[in-house]
């Protein structure tokens, strides 16, 4: 619901903000491994959380909310609505 409210805010945001770290930051090889290590650490964290919660596969869980995240921010911004971001929780569901 927070990135939806987000999305809302940012009307000039054109992708998501993890795409945009990685698509339109600097070409330089050091900037691209920061952010892939960026994303690596949230990934674990995710995984993590997910093992407290007892879900299953938690590196694959975790994973597939960063693509949806992704996904979804791209979904709504080109529909031009919000809700398709508060929908994932329910669609990620087990």
């Amino acid at each position: 619901h927070k990135l939806a409210r987000l999305l809302e805010t940012l009307d000039s945001a054109d992708a998501c903000p993890i795409s945009a770290l990685l698509f339109d930051g600097p070409e330089e090889a050091g900037f691209r491994d920061h952010a892939a290590a960026v994303l690596d650490r949230l990934q674990q964290q995710l995984a993590a959380h997910a093992v407290h919660l007892g879900a299953p596969g938690p590196q694959d869980r975790a994973e597939a909310l960063l693509i949806a995240i992704d996904g979804g921010w791209t979904l709504a911004r080109a529909r031009r609505n919000s809700d398709v971001l508060r929908r994932l929780p329910a669609r990620l569901a087990p």
